[in-house]
């Protein structure tokens, strides 16, 4: 039997440290962080439920990384959404379409 939010935060934990052939296509873990840090100063949030919290894992003692639900979070549909949105007005390259995609499958 799978488990699968942890699996979620398995490959989220993965694509942070590695990118990732995916449909031969590179996904990277630096186009979710734009995308987020270019969410912060709007205040209409492309990703409202999405902050700094869910893509700094530097910080001693933060267990943030071990957090199943930050995972789902940034791997869902909205993130999807707010990279299109992103990539369509030129704030993402179009090199991050993959990576769009990655996170809605």
């Amino acid at each position: 039997m799978w488990d699968t939010p942890h699996l979620i935060k398995s490959i989220r934990n993965n694509l942070i440290n590695y990118d990732f052939i995916w449909k031969g296509k590179t996904v990277k873990w630096s186009y979710i962080v734009e995308t987020v840090k270019s969410d912060q100063p709007l205040r209409l949030k492309l990703v409202p439920k999405v902050s700094l919290k869910h893509i700094s894992f530097k910080k001693k003692g933060s267990f943030s990384k071990m957090k199943v639900k930050l995972a789902t979070q940034v791997l869902s549909r909205s993130m999807n959404v707010a990279m299109l949105v992103l990539q369509a007005i030129g704030q993402l390259p179009p090199s991050s379409l993959p990576t769009a995609q990655f996170v809605l499958d």
